[in-house]
């Protein structure tokens, strides 16, 4: 089992830009999985300046039929590392991995069961536990065994980047692509397939806030995300409370950073979208005063943990 001649059943896919502090970490969690199958990790380097390289390449030769390394010599992007990574895959089923996460033992072996034992399922995600510059901090939330499309669009995000696994039949939608795009595609390319699986078990570890896209200026993607799920049988209601729902969140971000143009914006497109909701309602008729907002905001985050 496992020999060099065995059929590729599953594909790793790491990203990494200037990440030295936590790739080693990262490939050595993948390359010391327990799995009944042969399975690859192409990592993909997005010309970084730091020794990530170098290390990519230690852990390549030290684990050579397991590891794939791809050094890019120009900086690409995000995105385009990403489709370059998953582009390469052979496995039936792909698993992402960011540079700066790691996976906990038997993550691919329970993911790759899942797959094969339901086969309507289009991806298979999980639980991660969070990292801080404290310690751990919790997990991320609990859903649903099953995260259909009406699910994703109005709970997004529901799950982290680094915990999805997918068929890689089902990837042409978000691979063919030659613009910048983000995760949040990708799930309702796959969700239009069917049924995203769910474990509410952490099997990985994310570390929050080192991620290389960490923007607030990513609205205009997410909406083109939600674009892809007006191609389906979604009610229009859904769309617009899906819509509100990142517009909401994403002028609380900005509020907290003092950005008001852009809060104003967002609860007054928030409001437009979805009408009934009531802590749209709220922000929106007390939007003239955002450091009360504010105040109230940080002071239920901090009751919340």
């Amino acid at each position: 089992m496992n020999k060099k001649t065995d059929p590729i059943k599953v594909s790793v896919c790491v990203v990494t830009y200037n990440q030295e502090q936590y790739i080693r970490q990262c490939l050595e969690s993948l390359a010391n999985q327990e799995i009944g199958c042969r399975y690859e990790i192409i990592v993909s380097d997005d010309a970084s300046t730091d020794k990530t390289p170098d290390i990519i390449v230690e852990l390549s030769e030290k684990y050579p039929l397991k590891i794939t390394p791809i050094l890019h010599k120009t900086n690409m992007g995000a995105s385009k590392n990403y489709i370059s990574a998953h582009k390469k895959a052979r496995g039936d089923f792909v698993c992402h991995v960011d540079g700066d996460d790691y996976a906990l033992p038997f993550k691919l072996e329970k993911q790759t069961r899942f797959l094969e034992d339901h086969p309507s399922c289009s991806a298979f995600a999980h639980q991660v536990k969070i990292l801080k510059q404290k310690g751990l901090d919790g997990e991320t939330q609990t859903n649903p065994d099953l995260i259909d499309l009406k699910y994703l669009l109005l709970n997004h995000p529901c799950f982290l980047n680094s915990s999805i696994m997918y068929r890689r039949a089902l990837s042409e939608d978000f691979l063919d692509n030659d613009v910048e795009f983000i995760d949040f595609l990708t799930y309702i390319s796959l969700a239009k397939h069917g049924p995203i699986g769910f474990i509410n078990e952490p099997l990985a570890v994310y570390r929050a806030g080192i991620g290389v896209s960490s923007s607030l200026k990513m609205m205009k993607f997410i909406q083109q995300a939600i674009d892809r799920a007006e191609e389906t049988e979604v009610s229009d209601d859904v769309i617009k409370r899906a819509r509100a729902k990142q517009y909401f969140s994403y002028s609380i971000a900005h509020l907290l950073k003092d950005e008001l143009e852009k809060f104003r914006e967002y609860i007054d497109t928030a409001k437009r979208l979805n009408p009934e909701n009531t802590k749209i309602i709220i922000f929106f008729n007390l939007r003239q005063f955002p450091s009360l907002l504010k105040a109230a905001v940080i002071i239920f985050k901090k009751l919340k943990h």
